[in-house]
């Protein structure tokens, strides 16, 4: 892929170079509180409109290739490559649990839009395999700038506002995640970080959907079985 996205001249969009900062990882700061502040910076920066981030559009505008390649580590979940000499490009993994959700691509873009903009030396070029193998440090950083940029604390807020149910039952947690096109953990997780939800409602929402996942997958599977026989 390196080779691939390789160009004989300099390539790299100059608004994409102007956002991007070299911010090394600091061990004294917890690494998710550092990822929520720098997405909130770039928030600031971009002034986006709407009821939720359209982050492939983003990435569209700062001329970002998206490329989905069928790697052999399926617990990889996307790529990054960017720097003078190589288009700057976000690579999706096939074989990721995940993939093929919407809500995960757009967390995926989100989580590898940050190391683009963020982890590398300015001008120099950066390639990243996103999953297990990357410093946790770094991974942990994305993730949280990740949730933060697809959910600004102005938008969380609208949405919340504007949900016919309270946050505190899932049917609440449901209209959030809808509305800012996120997963319903990630909304819960996000809302208790901002601290808009107690430990308790967290972790019997948690277990609330993951039951909820586990009745649909199994039905799935029954019907799926059904049509075979």
């Amino acid at each position: 892929m390196l080779i691939e996205q390789y160009r004989p001249v300099e390539s790299e969009d100059s608004r994409l170079e102007i956002l991007s900062e070299d911010v090394p990882l600091d061990n004294s700061l917890p690494a998710w509180e550092v990822g929520y502040e720098l997405a909130e910076s770039l928030h600031d920066k971009l002034q986006l409109d709407g009821e939720f981030v359209d982050v492939q559009a983003l990435v569209r505008e700062l001329n970002i290739a998206v490329l989905s390649r069928t790697l052999e580590d399926r617990t990889v979940r996307g790529c990054s490559i960017v720097g003078p000499r190589h288009k700057a490009t976000i690579v999706t993994n096939d074989t990721w649990s995940y993939a093929g959700s919407g809500t995960a691509t757009r967390f995926t873009l989100a989580h590898e839009l940050c190391h683009l903009l963020y982890d590398r030396s300015h001008g120099q070029r950066l390639a990243i395999a996103s999953g297990p193998w990357a410093p946790r440090g770094i991974e942990r950083r994305a993730n949280a700038f990740a949730a933060m940029f697809l959910m600004p604390s102005v938008l969380v807020r609208q949405a919340i506002a504007d949900s016919p149910d309270p946050i505190s039952d899932l049917s609440g947690v449901v209209a959030v995640a809808q509305r800012l096109k996120v997963s319903r953990r990630a909304v819960i997780e996000h809302l208790y970080n901002l601290t808009l939800m107690s430990e308790v409602v967290r972790d019997e929402l948690t277990a609330a959907g993951l039951l909820g996942f586990l009745t649909t997958y199994v039905s799935a599977r029954v019907t799926w079985a059904l049509r075979k026989s």
